[in-house]
């Protein structure tokens, strides 16, 4: 079948994105999409085949989202602030530990060392200054992702084909607040950011029951059946994945006839933007003072990290150190940095200001030319 070239609206995002395909599948579901929809009798005056009763759910879920409120007091965005961070990690404990995925932790969050990598985002739906939803976005790197326990061999053939795959990962939304309205937001944003930064398949590890919402709305298809997430506590997820080279013509294609306000194609190229970062591979708004606080003093985290765990967060991180971190350092710990007569540390001047390769440890040696100073 010869291929035909999509341009999607440019409207989703702050920067051209590349084009996408349609294939062979696409069609398939087109067709069979116009074949389920309600038609007027033809001209053979048989009755019209009833609408399959999947399609007939989505479009009422989706109706009952209000996905174009003018009034929207829901606003989804990428958590920047330890402030965000922690309401999202504390949320998402709160939920999980109800539902018993995991047992409660002291801190009253749920942090791993996944969280603070370079390239992972969490979003947060806020409304009225309160955070009611969050997921995160954590790209494939040498640490793997949290689902490589139970489906590692899934993941391995993905990246066998050369593939960036990330995963979605700690979904939460607030008792109160738990429709599927929040759900579709932070969907629409998560998938949008991980299409701007050049993720082709999003692989996700959701509960049976949660399946048929990402299959039916969101298109996913199954990657691995039903098993444990977790090898400590009893987890049951299923497996899915997108392919988000495909993804926008089978959005197109999957919804194409059905009303705007149940529309999923179309909202998810409406005019509201979605902030993508200038770096793609070192966009987690995290510092010294939030590693600190989130890996040390609110959580073991960092203690109980193997030393290859280690060892690539301080390959992440080149100008902190994790060593001094874990040792109990103030936060003024002492580092060691070139000063030359010609390049002084400015008062109240960061290493994050100062190109890497100027920046040392401790650990380093003194030689002529060096000298100690205060972070």
């Amino acid at each position: 079948m010869e291929m035909q070239a999509v341009q999607p609206s440019s409207n989703w995002a702050t920067k051209p994105h590349p084009q996408f395909f349609s294939h062979s599948p696409a069609v398939t579901i087109a067709e069979d999409f116009e074949r389920r929809l309600p038609r007027p009798t033809h001209r053979f005056n048989l009755p019209p085949k009833p609408v399959d009763g999947n399609v007939r759910r989505r479009i009422a879920a989706l109706k009952r989202c209000r996905l174009f409120n003018e009034n929207d007091p829901v606003t989804v965005k990428r958590a920047e602030t330890r402030e965000e961070l922690e309401a999202a990690y504390r949320l998402v404990h709160q939920c999980y530990v109800e539902a018993g995925y995991i047992d409660p932790h002291p801190s009253g969050m749920r942090v791993r060392i996944f969280e603070v990598l370079p390239e992972t985002a969490t979003f947060i739906a806020v409304e009225n200054g309160s955070v009611i939803g969050t997921m995160s976005l954590i790209v494939d790197s040498p640490l793997g992702l949290p689902m490589e326990e139970s489906y590692g061999e899934e993941l391995n053939a993905l990246r066998r084909r050369g593939r960036k795959i990330a995963e979605v990962s700690g979904l939460a939304v607030a008792k109160g607040s738990r429709n599927l309205g929040i759900l579709v937001r932070l969907c629409r944003y998560t998938t949008l950011f991980a299409i701007g930064i050049g993720v082709e398949d999003l692989c996700i590890g959701v509960s049976p029951e949660h399946a048929p919402f990402f299959k039916e709305v969101h298109l996913f298809e199954t990657m691995g059946e039903v098993r444990s997430y977790s090898s400590t506590k009893y987890d049951p997820v299923v497996a899915l994945r997108l392919d988000l080279n495909t993804f926008p013509a089978l959005c197109r294609a999957a919804y194409a006839g059905v009303d705007a306000d149940a529309n999923y194609y179309v909202f998810l190229y409406r005019p509201e933007s979605v902030e993508l970062p200038s770096n793609p591979r070192h966009f987690s708004p995290m510092n010294s003072t939030m590693l600190r606080y989130f890996l040390v003093e609110k959580t073991d985290v960092l203690r109980r990290a193997d030393a290859h765990a280690r060892k690539y967060l301080q390959d992440c991180y080149p100008h902190i150190n994790f060593n001094a971190m874990l040792n109990g350092a103030s936060q003024d710990s002492t580092i060691v940095r070139w000063t030359s007569p010609l390049q002084k540390i400015a008062p109240g001047q960061h290493e994050a200001h100062l190109p890497l390769a100027s920046v040392w440890t401790q650990r380093a040696a003194c030689p002529i030319g060096w000298e100690t100073t205060t972070a």
